[in-house]
Formats: structure tokens, C-alpha cells, sequence
């Protein structure tokens, strides 16, 4: 029973990641229950996945003082184009596009993905040749809006010390 345990887990897409731990001998049905319920994430594919909606173009910025920014520049085509600044690091262009479960971008130095959730965008470089961007860099926009202004610099207080 143990083994029909676990191979159902595994077809089920839960034992590779170690989120399904073997019951004793109780019942098949309640083995899988168990461990589907116990989950946190199932590793399958998002079938169908589709580019995100036009309202996510515009600016957004990883806090309020607005100084790493992502520029959603157009949704259309089956493609992304946007740009990317982190403030005195670095700036690119891209276009991403749906690849599998995933929605990928290529630049000269680094590739990531984009992912689009109702509280922003999230940038994650999954590789780089860029000396100050690791792999596995991941920046958070969470802050739609337009650039501040210069008297909006001025009137930010920062402490230094």
C-alpha cells in the first residue's frame, strides 16, 4: 500500500517536492486526500496560459520613493515590452513572451521571467552575466504610478546616518 501511496503522489506532481510524507497503511483514498489537502503547491503546468491584461501597462516602482522602476510599455501581439531600471545598477529593454507554463525575457546580459499577480509585477533574473545582477534576483513592482517630481525629491526626508 505504501508504494501505491507514493506513486500516486508522484503522478500527482507532490512527492518531488517533499510535500507529501508516506502515511501507514490506512486507505488510498485517504492517503491522497491527505496529501493533496496538505499541499501548498502542486508542480503542473498552467495550461493556457495567457499575456496579462492591457492594465497593467504604466510605470511601476518597487516602493514609494519611486527609484527602481518597470515600464510596461505595451500587452499585445502575444508579447511584452517593457523596460527596467534599478536605481545606479542598471537599465534594459525587452520584449517577453509566453514560453510553456512561464512568460520569459531575454536581454544581452540576463534572462528572467515576469509575473503578473493583483499586487504588481514580480522580476526575477534567472540568469545573469552582469556582474552586479545575480541569478535568482528577484525585484518586486508593487507601486503603480507616474515619476516623482523634482519638489517630490525635496520633500523626502532621508537620514543617512
Amino acid at each position: 500500500m505504501k508504494r501505491v501511496c507514493v506513486v500516486l503522489a508522484v503522478l500527482l506532481g507532490l512527492g518531488a517536492c517533499g510535500q507529501v510524507a508516506v502515511l501507514e497503511d490506512t486507505s488510498a483514498a485517504e492517503t491522497t486526500t491527505a496529501a493533496i489537502e496538505n499541499s501548498t503547491e502542486v508542480n503542473r503546468p498552467i495550461e493556457n496560459l495567457k499575456l496579462p491584461s492591457k492594465s497593467y501597462e504604466g510605470t511601476w516602482y518597487t516602493d514609494e520613493y519611486r527609484l527602481d522602476s518597470l515600464e510596461i510599455n505595451d500587452i499585445s501581439n502575444g508579447t511584452i515590452t517593457f523596460s527596467m531600471g534599478i536605481f545606479r545598477l542598471f537599465g534594459m529593454n525587452a520584449v517577453a513572451k509566453i514560453d510553456g507554463d512561464q512568460i520569459k525575457f531575454s536581454d544581452f546580459d540576463m534572462n528572467g521571467t515576469l509575473e503578473f499577480h493583483k499586487d504588481g509585477i514580480t522580476v526575477t533574473i534567472v540568469e545573469s552575466d552582469f556582474v552586479y545582477i545575480e541569478s535568482g534576483s528577484t525585484f518586486e513592482f508593487g507601486v503603480k504610478g507616474e515619476a516623482l517630481t523634482k519638489a517630490d525629491f525635496d520633500s523626502i526626508q532621508m537620514d543617512f546616518s
